[in-house]
């Protein structure tokens, strides 16, 4: 058989040849198909490596613009902010240095210039032909990333402590009730002046120590004591004696000139923030921005007073925890004096029965508030509309706008199941850091 074989080959050597040639050709095509394909996986590798690289990018861009806010400690706020929010304090950066910043991380390749990059071993000509690619393509990939349209962030920096360490008893006393809204308003400016403060928390029931001091039940109540009022106080006064009646809670506020030296006192909230801060004893002037007058901020408001008083209200003297409402007789008090819609004013006072008011109070707690609070939450995202920035509510920096609106805001967070827009969110947070008044967060019901 060999033989016979042998002798096949020899007669056909044509045959042979082209064997041997198909033989070859069939290498060559595998060979020239791994090359192809090694050149995929690389192109490939090359490819992702871009797409991950933009990526990064795009999340380096977003912290660029997101990271505006310090985290608070407590840890219920910790769980409600957005994934927006980095654990670091707030570092706001201005226009100019955002741009800077975010060319030196859009390094990017586009697929017209990878050739260009491929090899590692190009001359110093081939190297500046790639630099001057990578720059085109930081220009033209840019414009393509969705990026938030820039806005001017004025940072809030707050001054050093003012104290009296040398003298405890020389700091400011403030007389206040912790749900009531001009009330914080006095701490908010305290707060952001850094002035360190004594905090007296009246019961609600508690008539004798304003009167005491002003003549009636009112507040918040500034009181500067003997130490510190002659030697170190220039005293100023910006309003008349009119008496200011508050809807909302209806507290009084009402301005008091009091030129005893052993010890000075000051009503009305605005009032006071005024000689706060024109008063060089408790640190930079002119430390908050004055009132823009925006009338959208004060519709929004008023659209939303009736709802608030029937949801926070219960609330208040619900929770058992808010020191003006410690006891029995406090609540009581506050339940006597505070009407609950649909009734007005007049109407609730005509009720002599103490019992009956008590009876719609837990009535409002009782019902289910489920369409109360979606009508708050859209009212709510109204409202994260017209807010500026989650440092402060009108353009420009924080501002009596600030004051005003936070104070109001507060209070909501009373109520569970509130759902607070993002931007809104970390706004509230900022701003209950900064001035170290907490949010009820903890207490919502």
């Amino acid at each position: 058989m060999k033989t016979n074989n042998m002798k096949t080959v020899n007669k056909n050597p044509t045959t042979a040849l082209s064997f041997l040639s198909s033989s070859l050709w069939n290498i060559a095509v595998l060979l020239l198909l791994k090359i192809a394909f090694n050149d995929y996986e690389h192109h490939n590798s090359r490819a992702t490596a871009f797409s991950l690289r933009t990526a990064t990018t795009i999340a380096d861009t977003t912290a660029i613009t997101t990271t505006t806010t310090r985290l608070p400690s407590n840890p219920v706020i910790r769980l409600r902010l957005s994934s927006e929010v980095i654990d670091s304090p707030s570092k706001i950066l201005s226009s100019s240095s955002s741009s800077l910043k975010l060319k030196s991380k859009l390094k990017l390749i586009p697929k017209s210039t990878k050739k260009a990059v491929a090899n590692d071993d190009d001359s110093d000509s081939d190297n500046d032909t790639r630099k001057k690619a990578a720059t085109t393509s930081v220009t033209s990939t840019a414009t393509t990333i969705p990026v938030p349209p820039s806005i001017a962030i004025h940072k809030f920096v707050k001054p050093i402590r003012v104290n009296s360490d040398a003298d405890p008893t020389a700091a400011p006393i403030v007389y206040v009730y912790d749900h009531c809204p001009f009330c914080v308003r006095v701490r908010l400016a305290l707060g952001l002046k850094n002035i360190k403060h004594t905090l007296v928390f009246l019961a609600n029931d508690d008539v004798v120590t304003p009167t005491s001091m002003v003549g009636k039940k009112v507040s918040p109540i500034l009181k500067i004591p003997a130490a510190t009022t002659a030697a170190t106080l220039k005293v100023t006064t910006t309003s008349d004696d009119e008496e200011e009646i508050h809807n909302d809670d209806d507290e009084i506020e009402e301005e008091d000139d009091n030129d005893d030296d052993e010890e000075f006192i000051k009503m009305e909230s605005m009032d006071i923030i005024e000689f706060l801060e024109n008063n060089e004893r408790f640190g930079p002037t002119n430390l908050i921005r004055p009132a823009s007058g925006r009338t959208d901020l004060k519709k929004w408001q008023k659209s939303v007073q009736m709802l608030l008083r029937t949801l926070q209200r219960p609330r208040y003297v619900a929770t058992g925890l808010l020191p003006e409402f410690q006891q029995l007789d406090s609540r009581h008090a506050f339940i006597a004096n505070h009407p609950l819609p649909p009734y007005d004013k007049e109407e609730w006072k005509s009720m002599s029965d103490i019992s009956e008011k008590i009876s719609i109070y837990a009535d409002a707690m009782a019902n289910d508030p489920t369409s109360m609070v979606e009508e708050l939450n859209a009212k709510l995202v109204a409202l994260d509309d017209i807010v500026y920035c989650d440092m402060y509510c009108t353009e420009g920096g924080i501002s009596l706008d600030d004051i005003d609106l936070w104070a109001r805001l507060r209070s909501v967070s009373i109520i569970q199941d509130v759902i607070w827009p993002d931007k809104l969110r970390r706004y509230m947070d900022y701003i209950s850091e900064l001035a170290d008044i907490s949010l009820y967060d903890g207490l919502a019901m």
